[in-house]
């Protein structure tokens, strides 16, 4: 009876461990969709080139499915897809180098993004109002991340949601 108690917790432990490491539990859901993998890079081709992480860097691919669009209002570089900042427990704020979709050849492209909305006026500038369309409902964001970061989140509008 006793060894099989002591079986039991140690069992019960090794499970409790295992399921904690090896950072979030995937998928999240955010507002583009379920997060569904991240991947650390030291190079990743897009459709604009190579994007490579330096000597003390490294690549964040982060890769979402389930929408086919982003509405958004305001300025595409401040509102849009690089509004999704990764954020480290110093507070630093890391915005996407590069944003698009996955292409079957294994690049991330940007090419066959559609905006479809118009410009309005807001606080005396012509901003855009509208939504961003992508080819299918998969996008992915690339980050340049110092290597030595850490308890890096995925910012999300009001929310974060912890990615390592």
């Amino acid at each position: 009876m006793t060894t099989r108690l002591i079986l039991l917790t140690v069992t019960a432990a090794v499970l409790v461990l295992t399921s904690c490491a090896g950072g979030p539990k995937l998928p999240l859901k955010t507002s583009l969709g379920d997060l569904i993998q991240i991947e650390k890079k030291t190079s990743i081709q897009t459709s604009d080139g190579n994007i490579d992480a330096k000597t003390d860097e490294l690549l964040y691919l982060l890769s979402f499915e389930g929408k086919k669009e982003l509405a958004f209002e305001g300025n595409a570089e401040a509102d849009g897809p690089k509004a999704f900042r990764l954020i480290d427990s110093k507070g630093t704020s890391y915005g996407p180098v590069f944003a698009g979709s996955p292409t079957g050849e294994g690049v991330i492209s940007d090419k066959d993004w559609k905006y479809n909305g118009g410009l309005t006026g807001r606080d005396g500038k012509w901003v855009f109002s509208g939504t961003l369309e992508f080819p299918a409902p998969k996008i992915s964001f690339v980050y340049k991340v110092p290597k030595d970061a850490s308890g890096l989140k995925l910012k999300d509008g009001n929310e974060t949601h912890a990615i390592s």
